[in-house]
């Protein structure tokens, strides 16, 4: 994946200012910075929900900009707002999902889920209506929702922000697991976290880059 040059405005202001740079295949990359430094604006650009207004982004090749829908088959989003709905069951939700991905058998699709969501420690909550479930376990449910057909680039827009100590822990875990399939990106504002957990940081401040760090680890 590759950002040239990358900005957006918004009629006198900047949401992103010339932002480039790469990220390789299976990588796990942070998005660090206040709020309003241009987080979920360029999380967004990259899920093709906003255009820029200059520069170029490719992801596996495909142009952002022109080839919108082949980028759309790549990638899986997890948002502050939640895609789930709220009067079905976990499973039910996880299930719908993987049949909009082309998933036809049931038995694989309910294995899938299984797996996915023991990963992030909700796999006995499966069979709760997720109206009934903490922000915390619908946050979970909403990373596993993304990443369930395992895309090809996965973005997580602040996926920390209802997860408490234990979140945290199996998040580590899942992204360990999502890097067999997916590359990673997340964004939070949590710099001591987010340098724990991926292999470069992006640091934004007021839309620009201002640093791109190796975490010493």
């Amino acid at each position: 994946m590759r950002l040239s040059n990358v900005s957006k405005k918004y009629e006198s202001r900047f949401g992103l200012r010339n932002v480039s740079f790469t990220v390789d295949e299976h990588e796990i990359f942070g998005l660090a910075g206040p709020n309003g430094a241009g987080k979920s604006t360029l999380i967004k650009i990259l899920a093709t929900l906003t255009k820029p207004t200059g520069g170029k982004v490719t992801i596996a090749g495909y142009d952002v900009l022109r080839q919108p829908r082949l980028v759309k088959g790549l990638i899986g989003v997890s948002l502050h707002n939640s895609l789930l709905y709220d009067e079905l069951t976990g499973m039910e939700n996880l299930t719908y999902y993987l049949r909009l991905h082309g998933c036809r058998d049931r038995e694989e699709a309910k294995d899938l889920v299984f797996h996915k969501s023991s990963l992030f420690g909700i796999e006995d909550r499966l069979e709760d209506p997720v109206g009934n479930l903490s922000s915390g376990m619908r946050k979970r449910l909403d990373i596993i929702r993304a990443a369930i057909h395992n895309p090809r680039l996965l973005l997580l827009d602040e996926p920390l922000s209802e997860l408490d100590s234990e979140g945290l822990e199996y998040f580590r875990r899942f992204l360990r697991s999502a890097r067999e399939y997916s590359t990673v990106i997340f964004s939070t504002h949590s710099l001591e976290v987010v340098e724990e957990i991926s292999s470069r940081v992006c640091i934004l401040k007021m839309g620009e880059l201002a640093e791109l760090r190796y975490p010493e680890k």
